[in-house]
């Protein structure tokens, strides 16, 4: 298992796994490295995707939704 498969936050009692970090070229054409986290929704259990930047060590409160 990877570092990245082994990285689980929880937030607010929902736990988010990071899946991947992919580089990413803004539009400034600043480089840095966006990650996606997998979760399920808090009211029918769907997975769904949040993508944050991986700098980001916490969540900052994503919807749970």
């Amino acid at each position: 298992m990877s570092d990245i498969d082994k990285l689980q936050i929880t937030y607010r009692g929902q736990l988010y796994r990071r899946i991947a970090v992919k580089p990413h070229v803004s539009a400034g054409r600043s480089t840095t490295q966006l990650a996606t986290w997998e979760s399920r929704c808090a009211e029918c259990g769907e997975v769904f995707e949040v993508v944050t930047t991986a700098r980001e060590r916490k969540l900052w409160g994503p919807n749970r939704r």
